[in-house]
């Protein structure tokens, strides 16, 4: 940032030939970014210097740090961030990190489940941004500071204000935000509450066209809906952490509004305080409930404020219906399990014995590393064969590949075996990926993709050899191993080939990826669509078989412990394992 101003004000030859010039186009510096950047420096330092007293005797502590100066640093960087590919690249590490950190005590379950949760949401997120932003490239707009000046139809500006909700959780996708309390409360406090859940409100503050009423008429109602949400739902939820974050969510909502009427400096003094105060309020959270328990150990009753707001102005039947429904979290738990997991479990089931046949023979022969390679041979003779054919039905071809690479990866959700998941996994990929050279054959995207495939094969190799399958025996993915502890270089390895394969910025797979979304974008915003949609699958599943592999408490299931097979059934399991029948001893001792 120095050498940023110092080049901008004195121009410097050295700097301005050798470094502003490449710097100027991709990053920017206005009020917004400055005081943004600014404010991310203040609230890491703090947080940096209270976390090395508050997580000093935690297990994972240099875990913890790693992806804290990660976040910090991606922030960083997507607060001065110009050009388009440098802010997705430090939107997704954003995410990236703080998925891991909800997921810090790795052993409870809980955790776990939520922070794919937040996964899933994130990426609905990053769906809508990365097809808005390579729509935009189709009209020449590569960077911020060219939207003010451009003619883009409206619907790419709504996936710009879609991204941003999601991350900053306004209604419908508030249901993450109150999960994501699960980690150590200084993540609850510098993601949560002051810096990355304010990163949507930055991005709409970015993209808000003046000129575009529609767009800024959609967000102030979706705001306003968002603040009767979570007003009602804050003041019935009794964690004082959800709570809290309820609370956020109400104070971004009016953020969202106030941009949207065209108060833009008024926005960005309310997010600079809001964060610093409601950094304040979690790192203060195990204080106030210490106080208060003490308190009341000496008063010998419990404290209550008294205040009853407007609620004297309601009447009692709707108070109580307004009462249940706001416990009850707005009924987003039942929308959510109803109409989007249910129908993704059943339609996956339905997939899975669908493309059972075509993979029996695969876990006989998939301890060889050869059976991806001679799945990925297949996938290139096809699209070889492909290349011979007509343009237009080179067209409905790839319609056709996108579109059955879009149910297998579906169907993995399903999957619980693990060679055949990574046999539809790579089939999947190739499906996806193969029609790239009927247009481009480019050495460049082969090695990529080689890469890619590299990446799968070395991670599921690590997987095996962390499940101790020296023998033919067959590999199920059950719910939280816990093998993490068991292993904890191999975690630290798969982990690392994670990120490889689920595109990580920076990585073969996401160059591969921003390459092809380009070329079908050009081709039918249909084809683009499908391959996007495909490749969100792919990694969340990615990250479901990670979690319920490595995550959880080892102890939970002791006969994975054994070298000859790791399959037990679910019966057992919940009957013998979890819920075992005490010994009479036992019994009387704890009576006694």
């Amino acid at each position: 940032m120095t050498i940023f101003l110092l080049g901008d004000v004195f121009h410097w030859w050295a700097l301005e030939g050798i470094l502003y010039d490449w710097l100027q186009p991709h990053l920017i510096l206005d009020s917004s970014s400055i005081v943004y950047f600014t404010l991310t420096c203040f609230i890491s330092i703090l947080m940096i210097r209270f976390s090395g007293h508050y997580l000093y005797r935690e297990k994972w502590y240099g875990k913890f740090y790693l992806n804290l100066i990660l976040f910090v640093a991606s922030l960083m960087i997507a607060s001065l961030a110009n050009q388009f590919i440098v802010f997705i690249i430090a939107w997704e590490l954003v995410g990236i990190t703080s998925v891991f950190l909800i997921a810090f005590y790795q052993e409870r379950v809980s955790t776990v489940k939520n922070a794919f949760r937040t996964l899933v949401s994130y990426k609905i997120g990053d769906l809508c941004l990365y097809i808005a932003m390579t729509q935009a490239s189709h009209y020449g707009v590569v960077s911020f500071d060219q939207l003010s000046q451009s003619s883009m139809p409206g619907w790419i500006f709504v996936l710009f204000l879609i991204a941003a909700m999601v991350k900053s959780a306004q209604y419908p996708f508030c249901y993450w935000l109150p999960r994501a309390m699960e980690g150590p409360t200084p993540t609850s406090a510098i993601f949560y509450g002051s810096m990355a859940v304010h990163l949507g409100v930055f991005l709409f503050m970015r993209i808000s066209p003046n000129q575009l009423e529609p767009v800024n008429v959609l967000a102030a109602v979706i705001g306003a809906v968002t603040l009767l949400h979570s007003s009602f739902v804050g003041r019935a939820i009794p964690d004082i952490k959800k709570s809290y974050a309820y609370a956020t969510m109400s104070q971004l909502a009016i953020m969202f509004i106030e941009i949207s009427l065209g108060f833009k400096t008024l926005a960005l003094i309310h997010l600079c305080s809001h964060s610093i105060l409601r950094f304040y309020q979690f790192l203060q959270v195990p204080s106030v409930l210490h106080r208060r328990h003490q308190v009341e150990s000496n008063i010998q009753h419990s404290l209550h404020s008294g205040y009853r707001g407007l609620e004297w102005l309601i009447p009692v039947k709707i108070r109580r219906f307004l009462y249940y429904f706001s416990f009850d979290e707005g009924k987003l738990h039942f929308i959510r399990k109803k109409l989007i997991v249910q129908p993704t479990r059943t339609i996956s089931a339905g997939l899975k014995h669908l493309y059972a046949p075509l993979f029996v023979g695969v876990e006989s022969i998939s301890h060889k590393g050869s059976t991806f390679f001679l799945l990925f041979a297949s996938i290139t003779c096809l699209g070889w064969i492909a290349s011979f054919a007509p343009v237009d039905l080179n067209k409905v071809w790839i319609s056709l590949s996108l579109f059955m690479g879009l149910s297998l990866s579906i169907s993995l959700f399903s999957e619980d075996e693990l060679s055949r998941f990574f046999s539809k996994l790579i089939v999947s990929s190739g499906l996806s990926f193969y029609p790239l050279f009927l247009y481009h054959k480019n050495l460049s995207l082969f090695i990529l993709l080689a890469s890619y495939f590299l990446c799968l094969l070395a991670f599921y190799l690590l997987l095996r050899g962390i499940c101790d399958f020296r023998s033919k025996t067959k590999c199920y993915i059950r719910e939280f191993m816990g093998l993490f502890e068991q292993m904890p270089k191999g975690g630290r390895w798969a982990i690392f080939l994670l990120l490889l394969s689920s595109g990580v910025p920076l990585s073969p797979y996401f160059f591969l990826m921003e390459k092809a979304a380009e070329i079908y974008f050009e081709k039918s915003f249909l084809i683009g669509s499908l391959f996007c949609v495909s490749n969100t699958f792919l990694v969340l599943s990615l990250y479901r078989v990670t979690f319920l592999l490595l995550y959880g408490a080892s102890n939970r299931i002791d006969s994975l412990q054994r070298k000859t097979s790791l399959y037990v059934p679910k019966q057992y399991v919940t009957r013998k394992i979890l819920n075992p029948k005490p010994k009479m001893e036992e019994h009387k001792s704890e009576y006694c």
